[in-house]
């Protein structure tokens, strides 16, 4: 009887597949985990396009904008409220 219960491998496939699919899950947290707490995304989808974002949301070459808090540099902004210098007329 011992000869025949070493010759079932009927349920090795299941415990293989069941044992990678831990190790896969466990990989994926770590990496997830890595991600997040290294703010890796930030910087690789929000850093490239920041002075385009500053650009388009408030008309100057340098980050500007939602995320960013930079203080006059908004087109609304009190030192960018004239369009011309009273003081000097139109150019």
């Amino acid at each position: 009887m011992g000869l025949k219960r070493l010759k079932n491998q009927k349920g090795q496939i299941v415990v293989e597949y069941t044992l990678l699919l831990v190790v896969v899950i466990g990989l994926a947290t770590l990496v997830t985990d890595t991600i997040r707490s290294t703010g890796m995304l930030k910087n690789l989808v929000f850093e490239p396009f920041a002075k385009l974002d500053g650009m388009i949301q408030c008309g100057v070459w340098e980050p500007c904008g939602v995320l960013v808090k930079a203080k006059d540099k908004h087109s609304n902004a009190a030192a960018r409220v004239l369009s011309l210098d009273p003081e000097r007329g139109p150019r």
